[in-house]
């Protein structure tokens, strides 16, 4: 029996032994697994982390400042020579080089720009156009055409160039020429023998100077940022905007409260004041940039550097005064200094400098667009609108006031905006959304613009300045005949941007022409 009761103590003992061990293993493997997942955890958080990064890395825009032509004119100006490696002669300097000359145009009319570029050696013999054309599909630039000198080159809005010959030995009457003519399917111009009679109107080629300066000029022009076909306000977003605060004001008479004259009416500072010696001395300090605004001068300090910070035009020259202004306007809520956030990069920081533009007819509050880093201010720029929004998810795309009547009728109209790149600077694009030119010529893209509110147009008499252009207009109609709303939802094609004050004519989908008129240019 003791024997008996040995063995199952014995076998009782290796199986508590049996059992302490698995816990241990149990519990060893469940802290495995607890250390694994929470690596596995630290690497989804890193992975999420990154991903945020590259989404917001994303959410910049790059201006497209590529444009295909401009490093060739580079080329031409800087080493002298042609895409095919052709040497130029008579470029010793910028007033040789500016005798050359090039425009980037839609000269065949075929929905693309060319390159023209006329090139003077100095020799009557030597001078040439040569049209450069953009092949998307294979990333190239190839040469369209290369025309022969000429005393006289024309071109024709039917695809006409008509060139006439440097010389006419048979002194014949009329003088020699030769006729090219487009070849849309080659995509070329070849000489042609057809007895043309009209060529058609005659295109006026904008030709610039080939200088440094004009080559900036057309990769601004030419830059933009694909945003879509159209954007919708549901896509505009407020600018978040910090408002630095002074730390401090400096005046000859140092009181809370002013009496400005202009005004006729007392202003009350919020911030400390102190005397100092002179006019010359008064000043607005914002102490966390190193910022003076000079209170006589309009100007604003920024590091040593001075930006002038107040515009005038015309007759408010003679009746500002500045220090007057920068304080009343500041109490109004205007004339203020933001802190706003462009480029997701915390070593740089942009500023938002109000100011106020005056001009005869109206007066407008635009901030200049500064950038600071290493405590040291530039002046990049400014932005010409008073209610800046982004645009879509983009941190450094802003809304421009270009065309803002335009804008301002349907919901998804954007012409015009400005890109914000900490290395290159502010650019002011003057585009469609998706990088169509705006212009009184090229509208037809606008041919589902979306009116956002009920607008009313009253019916024009027949001696009406605008009877022969449209049927209704928002401006200058008899008000005791007919009145017609057109309302929300109604979808317009606009036929005429008639102006840069935004008024422009429109034609609804039964073909009636309204015309969208303000107080401006067209009264």
């Amino acid at each position: 029996m003791k024997k008996i009761l040995l063995v199952l103590a014995m076998i009782i003992a290796l199986l508590v032994t049996g059992c302490s061990k698995n816990e241990d293993n149990i519990e060893e493997n469940l802290n495995l697994t607890q250390e694994s997942q929470n690596n596995t955890q630290e690497v989804q958080n890193n992975t999420q982390e990154s991903q945020d990064n590259n989404n917001r890395e994303s959410l910049i825009a790059k201006p497209d400042t590529t444009s295909p032509f401009v490093p060739i004119l580079e080329d031409i100006y800087n080493k002298h020579v042609l895409p095919d490696g052709t040497e130029l002669y008579n470029m010793e300097n910028e007033e040789q080089m500016a005798e050359n000359k090039f425009a980037v145009v839609d000269i065949d009319f075929d929905g693309k720009k060319e390159l023209i570029f006329s090139y003077n050696s100095g020799a009557m013999a030597d001078v040439a156009d040569i049209i450069f054309d953009y092949d998307e599909s294979q990333n190239k630039v190839i040469e369209q055409a290369v025309f022969s000198p000429s005393p006289l080159t024309k071109y024709y809005n039917s695809g006409i160039v008509y060139q006439e010959a440097l010389h006419n030995q048979g002194l014949e009457d009329p003088w020699p020429y030769t006729l090219f003519k487009y070849n849309e399917a080659t995509d070329k111009y070849e000489v042609t023998d057809e007895d043309i009679k009209e060529y058609g109107e005659e295109i006026v080629i904008p030709f610039r100077d080939l200088t440094l300066e004009n080559i900036k000029l057309l990769q601004k022009e030419e830059s933009f940022v694909n945003l879509s076909n159209s954007y919708y306000f549901d896509d505009y977003r407020e600018l978040e905007m910090k408002e630095i605060v002074p730390s401090k004001a400096y005046l000859v008479d140092p009181k809370n409260t002013l009496h400005l004259d202009r005004y006729s009416e007392d202003v009350t500072i919020s911030f400390p004041i102190e005397k100092c010696a002179s006019a010359d001395e008064e000043r607005i300090v914002y102490s966390e940039y190193g910022i003076e605004k000079m209170l006589n001068s309009g100007k604003v300090l920024l590091g040593g550097s001075e930006i002038d910070t107040i515009h005038r035009e015309g007759e408010a020259d003679e009746t500002f005064n500045y220090k007057d202004e920068v304080l009343y306007y500041y109490n109004l809520g205007l004339q203020k200094i933001y802190e706003v956030e462009l480029d997701n990069d915390n070593a740089t920081k942009e500023l938002l400098i109000y100011s106020h533009f005056s001009y005869p007819w109206d007066s407008y509050e635009y901030p200049y667009l500064v950038k600071f880093e290493n405590g040291v201010g530039t002046n990049m720029g400014v932005i010409e609108s008073e209610n800046i929004m982004q645009i879509g998810e983009y941190q450094n795309v802003l809304t421009d006031g270009w065309n803002s009547d335009i804008e301002g009728y349907f919901s998804n109209v954007l012409m015009g905006y400005y890109v914000y790149d900490k290395d290159s600077g502010l650019v002011h694009v003057e585009k469609m959304a998706n990088g169509d030119d705006i212009s009184t010529a090229n509208v037809t893209m606008l041919d589902n613009c979306i009116l956002k509110n009920d607008v009313e147009f009253g019916k024009l008499s027949e001696e009406s300045l605008h009877a022969d252009e449209v049927a209704y207009s928002t401006w200058a109609f008899d008000e005791e005949k007919e009145v017609k709303t057109l309302p929300k939802g109604t979808k317009i094609k606009i036929v005429e941007i008639v102006d840069t004050y935004g008024n422009f004519i429109g034609e609804t989908e039964d073909g009636t022409m309204y015309g969208f008129f303000n107080y401006a240019g067209r009264t």
